[in-house]
């Protein structure tokens, strides 16, 4: 059932387990300025929409303390799937949460800020490879843009089915219409897991 709500997939950058030990702790990458672009991303995203929510799929690994620091949205722990599944639109940096989209067939904006390569040069890279692959557009936050409500909820279908043959079905189960998610499960019922 969708629902008037937007879903923004939270990635955890200023929470960040695996860059806290990978020694990134020297980036130029600014968590307040991040934030910051983020809420007036979130203030505009309101008043182009102004029916709909907007909730935070945070990520599994960061706390709840932490995020309200940066952010007044509403967040929500351990509820992506179904908060894709119910939105009417999905916001995101190249969270692999955008898998969830796509198989919900949900349209997606992608986020950009030029001093992610500041951190890590794949965070640009990886959002041009989807953007790429999906057909989809990205805003970099650092510029002045515009929400276009007509084309923000256009998906190109053709697309979204190639992605998923080629990156969310088993490669035996390509030519067959087989829904992957369905025989996961059933194999996992066949073993009582």
């Amino acid at each position: 059932k969708k629902k008037n709500y937007i879903t923004f997939l939270d990635q955890g950058f200023d929470d960040n387990f695996d860059y806290a030990i990978r020694s990134y702790k020297n980036s130029k990458f600014d968590i307040n300025d991040y934030w910051y672009k983020m809420n007036k991303l979130f203030t505009k995203l309101k008043s182009t929409f102004p029916k709909d929510k907007i909730i935070i799929a945070a990520h599994p690994r960061r706390s709840e303390k932490n995020l309200k620091r940066y952010t007044m949205q509403k967040a929500k722990f351990d509820l992506t799937a179904q908060l894709v599944s119910q939105s009417k639109l999905v916001v995101t940096h190249y969270s692999q949460a955008i898998n969830l989209a796509v198989l919900f067939n949900k349209p997606i904006i992608l986020i950009n800020f030029k001093s992610f390569d500041l951190h890590t040069f794949e965070r640009s890279q990886s959002i041009m490879n989807f953007s790429r692959l999906l057909n989809l557009k990205v805003l970099n936050i650092d510029k002045d843009y515009k929400l276009e409500k007509k084309s923000i909820y256009k998906i190109d279908k053709t697309k979204y089915e190639t992605y998923k043959n080629l990156y969310l079905r088993f490669a035996e189960n390509y030519n067959k219409n087989i829904n992957i998610w369905n025989e996961i499960t059933k194999k996992l019922n066949e073993k009582n897991i």
